[in-house]
């Protein structure tokens, strides 16, 4: 199985270029997950297609490996229910653009429908996009994660800005879930003696904020 360790250091928080995106043995689809979280099946922003895409996409970026993945830690939920209770609705209008946009880039990579895929060809066509979206381009701020309710950031206007985007908000919920804060990353309530500059190879794993 794939070391965490592997993907952290291409993933990078989704800040700093593209992610070595890893292949595992884990199956790329979310409906065991909608009906343990919502058993009348019922989601409250997306329809069910787009609620697994960002369940298959979340799994490609943070897959499951020695600790918890995207999907374990819930986050299609989460995202579900932040993009109904907290966006505007310009920022719903533009985040459902972007995901519309992003799977038709990968359909375009895969050579045919993303669903119909198969996993090892679904994470080459979203490793493709990810490379592809760092190429030419800084770090994205911390607004474009969140579209027009966070500010001026301008809305993506390219598959890859939109790549960029959904990537953020995939990373940023993973980290502050429980499984990402306390068992990715290590958490002490009561932070002990202050190291500035620690190796990473003495620490074992980055700590939580």
């Amino acid at each position: 199985m794939t070391d965490r360790r592997q993907v952290l250091l291409g993933l990078a928080l989704a800040l700093g270029g593209p992610a070595a995106l890893a292949s595992c043995d884990q199956a790329a689809t979310n409906d065991e997950l909608l009906r343990s979280l919502r058993p009348d099946g019922r989601l409250a922003f997306y329809n069910t297609r787009e609620y697994q895409f960002i369940g298959v996409l979340a799994d490609a970026i943070i897959p499951t490996t020695d600790t918890p993945g995207a999907v374990d830690a819930g986050v299609p939920a989460y995202l579900d229910g932040m993009m109904a209770a907290w966006a505007s609705r310009e920022t719903q209008r533009q985040h459902k653009t972007s995901v519309r946009d992003v799977r038709a880039r990968l359909t375009e990579l895969g050579g045919r429908d993303f669903f119909q895929l198969s996993d090892e060809e679904r994470r080459a066509a979203v490793a493709a996009l990810d490379t592809a979206a760092y190429e030419t381009q800084g770090p994205p701020t911390a607004a474009s994660f969140f579209g027009a309710a966070a500010g001026s950031s301008p809305a993506p206007e390219t598959p890859e800005q939109s790549y960029r985007a959904l990537k953020g908000l995939i990373a940023q919920i993973y980290y502050a879930s429980e499984p990402g804060a306390t068992v990715e990353l290590q958490y002490e309530l009561v932070p002990g003696r202050w190291l500035a500059d620690a190796p990473l190879s003495e620490i074992g794993r980055t700590w939580a904020e």
